[in-house]
């Protein structure tokens, strides 16, 4: 029977003017959420959350009603709390369900797991979502290069030849050069260059799910690919209604 889990992410999600923000736990969240996922069979309930401060007050949630006062007085919550599952981000949870898999089907052998990483978790087949969905405006603004530059989003890795003398070639160039600034498997180092620097080979892989993720991670820092830095280092920007200390 395939092992399913559920996932509360608190960063990076939308707020009504559509700025990128970072919500609060809430207790009502995580009894709701487990008490149904318990209900339904599902293995694990993620509570993904970026502030340690927020993890922590999860995790004294859950030992209440698993291990506390809570549990002895209403033992019925224990077993639902106790698929609550605290880490910092989608990547760690998937992260965690892999070390389990691998720890009970693979004998701790990483090579299958590799393979069940490449074709089901990640995959080579890309979804789709409505154009009314929202999205932060980093991703749209790629979303509008990719289509002027013609560069169709793929899972694959290609590897592209570029002619720095047409316009067009002179674009795509810019654009994945821009898009190494999102993840380092989005776009690959130019791997050999002509005579006189007029043509340029590169690989690219355009809609990935990390590159998404990394894309609205980035977005506090430009609105656009063309704006678009890497934060200095020791640099933060607070853009939650819970941050840090």
């Amino acid at each position: 029977m395939r092992r399913v889990a559920v996932l509360l992410a608190h960063h990076p999600v939308l707020d009504r003017q559509g700025a990128v923000v970072t919500t609060a736990i809430t207790n009502l969240d995580l009894h709701d959420i487990a008490r149904s996922a318990f209900t339904f069979g599902l293995g694990d309930f993620f509570v993904a959350h970026p502030v340690a401060a927020q993890r922590e007050l999860a995790l004294r949630v859950r030992e209440h009603w698993t291990t506390g006062s809570g549990a002895r007085r209403i033992p019925d919550r224990k077993p639902p709390m106790e698929c609550v599952r605290v880490v910092e981000s989608l990547d760690r949870a998937l992260d965690e369900l892999g070390e389990a898999t691998r720890t009970v089907l693979c004998f701790g052998n990483t090579a299958p797991m590799q393979v069940i990483a490449d074709r089901l978790i990640v995959g080579e087949r890309l979804g789709a979502v409505p154009s009314s969905a929202p999205a932060t405006p980093l991703l749209k603004d790629l979303e509008r290069e990719q289509k002027r530059v013609r560069l169709k989003p793929s899972a694959e890795s290609k590897l592209l030849d570029l002619d720095l003398r047409r316009e067009l070639d002179r674009d795509r160039s810019r654009l994945i050069h821009r898009l190494r600034l999102l993840v380092s498997h989005g776009a690959s180092k130019p791997q050999e260059a002509g005579a006189r620097g007029l043509s340029t080979r590169c690989g690219a892989s355009l809609g990935t799910r990390r590159s998404q993720s990394r894309s609205s991670m980035l977005d506090v820092w430009a609105t656009t690919s063309r704006t678009l830095r890497p934060p200095l280092p020791g640099r933060r920007r607070c853009v939650a209604t819970v941050c840090p200390s």
